[in-house]
């Protein structure tokens, strides 16, 4: 099951460099935004779309509210999303932003960024060089910074970022993908040469279906691999005590890699978590045990680890063993 938030889309721009509405700009036979809106919607307890006019978009489906402050851009939809959620008395406090055009945006990032919430922050986004305000979650508790920023006639969304408790998040896989188009040419030049994020998958699988073919069984990639290399004898002694303590007793395979599965999840460990997982799988471990194995640290290691274990295993089984 998803973590959920509540959801709104920023679609008040007047999208003059792309010379017509590019939320309705047809991708796969559908406009970007019902398109985007299908994506998000098993992650969003309610889906707004903020609009320069109410009902803008409500042919296509989507509840779509009027832009409170127009023309103020991205931080005008803020104030709008904000306005919103405090004027229904949402007890979700925590809410994702993103606009319209983020064409290749993967839907399961937003675990990764729920992952990093805490009770002192007012934000999480994605940052390299700069923030990605436009793909990130904010905290209500943001409302008097942006209301003090616009009254200053500051409309620039990485300085309200760095102005406020807000935690930088690195980007994530597939990262290039998140592209957002401003003209007609750079939709095309994306639908071009790069491919969806579902075809990047496949691809990626199938060649590390092929690779796995043409190699030893049991043989491990990667800084693992670097590191027996340079010493053998550590490396030799490591797969003995794995194997002795798998031995050690009576549990099974499966129920041992779900064990260690747990035991990465409370570390904190991405690739041994990844790894748990696969060979979870190859002893024929379903998802939704996977799953179960990773939730029950809950209530101990605590929500952001678990959210954050449980991306890792998405990542997995979408890879596949």
């Amino acid at each position: 099951m998803h973590a959920k938030v509540p959801v709104f889309i920023l679609a008040g721009g007047k999208s003059s460099r792309f010379g017509s509405d590019k939320a309705r700009a047809l991708v796969g036979g559908k406009p970007l935004i019902s398109s985007l809106a299908e994506r998000l919607r098993p992650y969003a307890t309610s889906l707004t779309v903020v609009a320069d006019v109410a009902k803008k978009y409500a042919d296509l489906g989507l509840e779509t509210i009027a832009d409170t402050l127009p023309g103020l851009g991205p931080i005008g939809g803020l104030h709008a999303a904000l306005q919103n959620l405090q004027k229904a008395g949402a007890k979700e406090k925590w809410f994702l932003l993103l606009s319209c055009d983020a064409v290749g945006f993967d839907p399961t990032w937003i675990a990764e960024l729920l992952a990093q919430r805490t009770r002192d922050l007012r934000a999480v986004a994605f940052k390299s060089e700069r923030w990605e305000p436009l793909i990130a979650l904010y905290h209500q508790s943001i409302r008097a910074d942006v209301d003090k920023a616009i009254s200053a006639d500051d409309r620039s969304m990485w300085k309200l970022l760095e102005s406020v408790s807000a935690r930088a998040v690195p980007l994530p896989e597939h990262w290039t993908g998140a592209v957002q188009v401003n003209t007609q040419q750079e939709l095309a030049d994306f639908l071009k040469n790069r491919r969806s994020i579902p075809e990047r998958r496949q691809l990626k699988d199938m060649a590390a279906s092929k690779k796995k073919a043409k190699s030893p069984a049991g043989k491990v990639p990667g800084t693992f691999k670097d590191f027996i290399t340079k010493f053998p004898a550590l490396g030799r002694a490591h797969e003995q005590v794995a194997k002795a303590v798998e031995s050690a007793g009576p549990i099974d395979a499966k129920t041992c890699a779900l064990i260690k599965i747990g035991i990465c999840v409370g570390a904190g460990l991405e690739s041994a978590t990844r790894s748990h997982v696969r060979r979870a799988m190859e002893h024929g471990a379903t998802e939704q045990e996977i799953e179960q194995a990773i939730l029950l640290a809950m209530n101990t290691v605590g929500f952001p680890k678990t959210v954050a274990a449980w991306s890792w295993a998405r990542v997995q089984f979408e890879r596949g063993v």
